[in-house]
């Protein structure tokens, strides 16, 4: 599974681009570690975020 990940006290933030892959890999810890899942969301990309994501990258998907 290829995601970034970002931990902090209390949460974890995966972003994929394989989402089923992701919450299969999440279910299997938290089993496997008896950790319980309080709240799981998944959501895709806005316009804004992927645009953003283009640019940041320097892309420019646009020009031949």
């Amino acid at each position: 599974m290829n995601a970034k990940i970002e931990v902090d006290k209390n949460s974890c933030l995966v972003v994929t681009e394989d989402p089923k892959s992701a919450i299969q890999t999440i279910l299997e810890g938290a089993q496997r570690f008896r950790v319980q899942i309080e709240w799981l969301n998944v959501r895709k990309n806005t316009l804004e975020e992927v645009f953003m994501s283009v640019v940041a990258n320097g892309e420019k998907p646009w020009a031949s």
